[in-house]
């Protein structure tokens, strides 16, 4: 828990760090100014009041502070008036006593602005509480850094040293802009502690001296872009500055009164500043300043804003043209450009309410408001653009914001609408379409005018009418006319009521009296035979004109008993019109025809104007003496001679035609033919004067019938040739027949089938019973005597037969088939050699149907006899192998051990391995010491077999066993590795096919071939022992693991070169340096890598030493094939002193030489003088011979007494020890 002490002019947290502004709580509104204390009040004057290690008091924030920020808990801040507690305190002047108790080096007494208000430090008085004589440091600081500049030194006068204490100026414009003022002990001590009073401040001076000319808004939508009214939240603000902004400083604005901040965007040695993506959240104020790196600010440009995105509520009513010379008064059409536009405001306009006119749907806008009073618009001066627009008003208020539009779309109309197209009759009534006669008494006239004119009807001054020209055609049923002719005209008007010019002039005539029959003149008297015809006229009083595309206008008669028609001839257009009739064989009629009435059955008998013709006849004459005789021969049945049954193409029918009487046949201009339903003819042939003639049929191919007879009742045909009664007037005689199969048709006497379709069952299948080909039914067979067989695509009709062609068709044999069944065959059949088999079906008329093909192919010749190569193994799945030489089809199988396999030849040769082939047949079952015959046999694709002719070819041996175990013969350690060899042990049966090593403690090979024994294993540690073993593996499986080899320790200790400058090869051994310490593999005698120094010759090359892993002294012993010049040196290359990094040859002391100068013997330290790799464990020093002048022996420095003084020295080295003092 906080705890707090509370004070009439405020309070602040005891815990607190008051390193910032004011804590929440307090509100002062200035910066602080002058602080004497002396409006301070105590409860006895003349005393001393302790207050808080902090406080606030007259917009001061008074605190001690630890080096860490955190408030001195032991400090004691308190006001005295009491002069014996300080000569700065008298009665009634007070002081202030700031304590840091806290035994912290660079405790801080602070005096800081409580609302962080920048202020000018001028000085202050002051006076020690405890000590004399200390050095103390004042620091002005802005938003809690030190400002550049702002320090001031003074020694303060120890208590009552002084009657005034001590005053303590400032000067310099560092000064002249700070929130907080801190006091130090300037040597960092403790027990900072100090009596202050006069605390002389003024207004603060900013060094920011530029300022904000201008601000704006992006989206300032008042009544003017810089009134900073606005609809619009999102904004960008900008604007300028009075000069450009300098390095350190930024602009920061304010959307809220200052109550927060946000940096702008603004670029030094630019004067503009800018802040986008800002959301105003309503009114308030707008401030910018610039800021400068030490937080000073200039100063603040203010201007208030408005945000208002409510819309105006203000709507119109009663928009009305002061000329709306529409069809209404209210349709907003006009052929007057001038206006006056009212309307009623729903509510007084506000203050800053603007009202908007536009007449052009709102592209341009004109301010209207002058033209408003109270709720009353008076739009007066308005003149409309010709055409269609749109009205719109609205209302705009100081913001911006738009208020709901009132729309109105109008036309203006000024132009006269186009003249209409002359009137024309839609329905012409009568024999023209063209004629203007009508028989109408409201004709129907149209024509074309602009597209919604109204078009008016006119005869001279009277109107007939009105209408709307939809789409620009208009029609119109016209009043008021009577009979007679009449001339009309027609005048379009617009919506606007514009009215065009009249058109051209139509004139019609209306006539609606119908024609009358006035007499009919009849055929003259006699008596008429069949074929003659009978004509009669009828005579109207006025033209008529007949149309039979419905039906033929008819008087009926009344022939004998029978009525009977005279139909239109001719004398359409005329006023006499032309009937007549055909009189009808077997017609009779002995005391005189009768005329009936006329009709105009679907036909029509018109004038010209349209009228309708009356049927009444009136004065027709005698027809008493108009007599008729049209009796004549019939056919009275239609039979055929020939039996009854079914006959196919090209077999012949004859049919007979038995006539009522004899008749003579004429054929001088043609044959009769009678068409059949099988859609062939029957041709007369004979039978001419007597009642019966006959016809021929001769059936074609594609031609049926189930039942056969003649097509039609006129399907006797004369083709120009006649028939006529053998007595009396010779009539012809009638050629109509009897109904198709009613009686005395053919079909009702006969029953003849004419049938040349063939049979729609198949051949379904088709087998020989002998195929002993590959498969069943590929046809291809070794047998000769067969019997053939198969199946139909359905049962066996009554008629239908079964043959069969072995040679393609050249011959047929009748098989078996049973009616009913489906199933066929043929035994007994001989094949002579390959050919085609063919079978099919035919019906009773011997229609054959679709013909089943099948090649078959007679093979009696067997394939080449193959052969099996005997072998013996020791393996129960061995590969077998052979030769084979196929021919196309063959196949050869391989019979073994219960087990049947196909198996391919190439090039003449066959192989099976049984380990990986799957039988065709059977399971394959071999045991060990065991002789098997081998089956090879060659068939063909007919079955033909050939098979080898040896036995007892495969010869399995005992079973194989897991080989022995390899021993090893050598083993040869070399740098981190061994080269391990082995002997090659018994196979038992099966080949060696890999090797595996292992290592102990680690190491391995593998070795993937039976006849490689060797191995090297890397990648092992140099002086560590190693034992190895290996075991072989066959076909069975792993021997068992070698005895192990003999311990090995890898390392190189010897490597040979020859030496250059003399004969033979050198050689360098390598003793000590730890049980790992190995030669590298490139330590060898080679030539100078680097030139030898002036004056001195290496004839001998240099032995390149290098060696790894070596964790003491090394000794080296090189034996050379000859013996070294007398008085020789020996030099290293590489650093001469111990962590030299330059390298150089140099003298090597301690170098022993045998006394046959043949053998070298010196001592190497790792990192020690000459060694080129800094790397621990690694040794890079080559050594060389040398021929020259002889040079004094080097010092040892890689002896370790060298290096235990070495270290000694470095030990008597110190590092100085450093003191931080706290700063502020």
């Amino acid at each position: 828990m906080v705890n707090f002490s509370f004070r009439p002019w405020g309070w602040i947290p005891s815990t607190a760090v008051l390193t910032g502004a004011l804590a929440s709580g307090v509100c002062h509104a200035a910066a602080p100014t002058y602080e004497d204390f002396d409006t301070y009040t105590y409860p006895v004057p003349g005393s001393t009041e302790y207050v808080s290690n902090a406080f606030l008091f007259n917009d001061w924030e008074f605190s001690v502070l630890r080096p860490d920020g955190q408030l001195d808990p032991y400090a004691m801040l308190a006001v005295t008036d009491n002069n014996s507690s300080t000569m700065l305190a008298n009665n009634g002047d007070p002081a202030l006593l700031m304590d840091g108790a806290s035994n912290n080096s660079g405790t801080a007494l602070v005096l800081k602005s409580a609302t962080g208000e920048k202020f000018k430090f001028n000085g202050l008085t002051v006076e020690d509480f405890i000590s004399s004589s200390l050095l103390y440091r004042i620091v002005g600081l802005r938003n809690g850094s030190p400002v550049s500049g702002a320090v001031q030194l003074f020694t303060a006068p120890s208590n009552g040293a002084t009657s005034n204490g001590l005053n303590v100026p400032v000067s310099g414009s560092a000064w002249n802009y700070v929130d907080e003022i801190r006091i130090v002990l300037q040597n960092g001590g403790i027990g900072v502690s100090l009596f202050i009073d006069d605390i002389n401040v003024s207004a603060g001076i900013s060094p920011v001296t530029t300022s904000i000319s201008s601000a704006q808004l992006s989206a300032d939508s008042g009544t003017s872009s810089t009134d900073f009214i606005t609809n619009v939240a999102a904004q960008t603000l900008s604007g300028a500055l009075s000069a450009n902004l300098a390095a350190g400083e930024t602009v920061s604005v304010s959307l809220n009164n200052g109550g927060s901040w946000t940096a702008a965007t603004a670029t030094v040695g630019q004067n503009t500043w800018s802040l986008s993506g800002i959301t105003l959240a309503g009114s308030n104020t707008l401030q910018v300043k610039v800021v400068d790196a030490d937080g000073a600010s200039g100063p603040v440009f203010s201007q208030a804003y408005v945000l208002d995105n409510t819309a105006p509520t203000v709507t119109f009513s009663g928009l009305a043209f002061s000329a709306d010379t529409g069809v209404s008064s209210s349709d907003f059409i006009t052929n007057t450009p001038a206006q006056t536009i009212t309307a009623t405001l729903s509510s007084a306009l506000a203050g800053s309410d603007t009202v908007y006119g536009s007449l052009d749907g709102g592209a341009t806008w004109t301010d209207i408001t002058s033209k408003v009073s109270g709720t009353s618009l008076s739009w007066n001066g308005v003149v409309l653009a010709p055409g269609s627009q749109t009205l719109q008003l609205k209302v705009v208020d100081g913001a911006g914001n738009n208020g709901s539009v009132r729309s109105q779309a109008y036309t203006l109309m000024t132009s006269l609408p186009n003249t209409p197209s002359t009137p024309v009759l839609a329905v012409d009534t009568g024999i023209s379409s063209t004629d203007q006669l009508v028989n109408l008494t409201a004709p129907t006239l149209q024509g074309t005018a602009d597209a919604g004119a109204t078009v008016t009807l006119y005869e001279g001054a009277d109107s007939r009418g009105s209408v709307t020209a939809t789409g620009g055609v208009w029609s119109l049923a016209a009043s008021g006319l009577g009979s007679g002719a009449h001339t009309l005209n027609a005048r379009a008007s617009d919506v606007a009521g514009n009215v065009s010019a009249a058109s051209a002039n139509v004139t019609i005539t209306i006539d609606t009296t119908a024609p009358a029959v006035t007499a009919v003149a009849v055929p003259a008297n006699g008596t008429y035979h069949a074929g003659d015809t009978l004509y009669f006229t009828v005579q109207l009083d006025e033209p008529v004109y007949v149309s039979t595309s419905g039906g033929t206008p008819r008087i009926a008669l009344t022939v004998g008993s029978t009525t009977r028609y005279a139909d239109y001839v001719s004398g359409s257009g005329t006023s006499a019109l032309l009937f007549g009739h055909a009189v009808v064989t077997g017609d009779s009629d002995s005391d005189g025809i009768t005329v009936g009435a006329l009709g105009t059955n679907g036909g029509t008998m018109i004038d010209a104007a349209g009228n309708a013709a009356s049927t009444t006849l009136n004065s027709v004459g005698s027809t008493a003496s108009v007599l008729v005789d049209a009796l004549v021969p019939t056919v009275a049945g239609v039979s055929a001679s020939t039996a009854n049954g079914s006959y196919g193409v090209g077999q012949t029918i004859l049919i007979t035609l038995t006539f009522s009487t004899a008749v003579n046949v004429n054929t001088a201009g043609g044959t009769p033919t009678l068409a059949l339903n099988s859609g062939g003819v029957a041709t007369y042939t004979s039978g001419s004067g007597t009642n019966t003639l006959t016809f021929t049929y001769t059936v074609g191919a594609s031609q049926n019938s189930a039942d056969l007879d003649y097509t039609s009742t006129s399907a006797l045909a004369l083709n120009g040739a006649t028939v006529t009664e053998t007595g009396g007037a010779h009539q012809a005689a009638s050629l109509t027949l009897a109904t198709p199969g009613t009686a005395g048709s053919l079909g009702a006497n006969k029953n003849i089938v004419i049938d040349t379709t063939a049979p729609t069952t198949s051949v379904a299948s088709a087998s020989f019973s002998a195929d002993t080909g590959s498969s069943s039914t590929d046809f291809i067979t070794k047998t000769a005597a067969q019997t053939i067989s198969g199946t139909l695509s359905a049962n066996l009709a009554a008629g239908e037969s079964v043959w069969v062609s072995l040679d393609n068709g050249a011959s047929w044999v009748g098989a078996t088939a049973t009616v009913g069944s489906n199933t066929w065959s043929l035994s007994g059949a001989t094949l002579m050699g390959s050919n085609t088999l063919k079978v099919r079906l035919q019906d009773a008329a011997d229609n054959a149907g679709a013909v089943l093909s099948q090649a078959y192919v007679l093979d009696t010749t067997p394939p080449a006899t193959p052969a099996v190569n005997s072998q013996s193994v020791h393996s129960v799945t061995p590969t077998l192998t052979g030769t084979a030489t196929l021919s196309a089809g063959e196949v050869l199988t391989v019979g073994v051990g219960g087990a049947t396999y196909q198996v391919v030849p190439v090039a003449g040769n066959w192989s099976l391995n049984l380990a990986l082939a799957s039988p065709l047949s059977g399971t394959l079952a071999l045991s060990y010491s065991t002789t098997y015959s081998v089956t090879a046999t060659a068939t063909d694709l007919a079955g033909n077999a050939a098979v080898d002719v040896t036995s007892n070819e495969l010869a399995i041996g005992t079973a194989p066993a897991l080989p022995d175990a390899p021993a090893f013969t050598s083993v040869t350690a070399a740098d981190r590795s061994v080269t391990l060899v082995w002997s090659v042990p018994a196979a038992n049966n099966s080949a060696i096919s890999t090797y595996e090593v292992t290592g102990s403690p680690s190491g391995s090979c593998s070795v993937n071939s039976g006849t490689t024994t060797t191995c090297t294993i890397g990648g092992l540690t140099n002086g560590t022992s190693y034992t190895f073993r290996v075991r072989a593996t066959n076909g069975v499986g792993n021997s068992v693991l070698s005895a192990p080899s003999a311990a090995v320790v890898p390392r190189l200790l010897e490597v040979t070169s020859p030496a250059p400058g003399m004969t033979g090869t050198a050689k360098a051994t390598l003793s000590g340096g730890g049980s790992a310490c190995t030669l590298a593999p490139s330590s060898g005698f080679a030539g100078l890598s680097h030139p030898a120094p002036a004056g001195k010759t290496m004839p001998y090359g240099e032995y390149a030493y290098r060696a790894t892993d070596c964790a003491t002294s090394v000794t080296m012993t090189l034996e050379y094939p000859e013996p070294l010049p007398t008085g020789i040196q020996f030099w290293k290359y590489g650093p001469a002193t111990v962590g030299a990094t330059a390298f150089e040859w140099f003298q090597l002391s301690g170098v022993s030489v045998s006394p046959d100068r043949r053998t070298v013997t010196y001592t190497i330290l790792d990192n020690g003088v000459g060694d080129s790799d800094a790397a621990v464990g690694s040794i890079v020093d080559p050594i060389a011979p040398m021929l020259g002048p002889v040079d004094p022996a080097g010092i040892p420095v890689d002896n370790p007494w060298a290096l235990a003084l070495l270290s000694t020295m470095l030990g008597m080295f110190a590092w100085r020890r450093q003191r931080h003092a706290a700063c502020i």
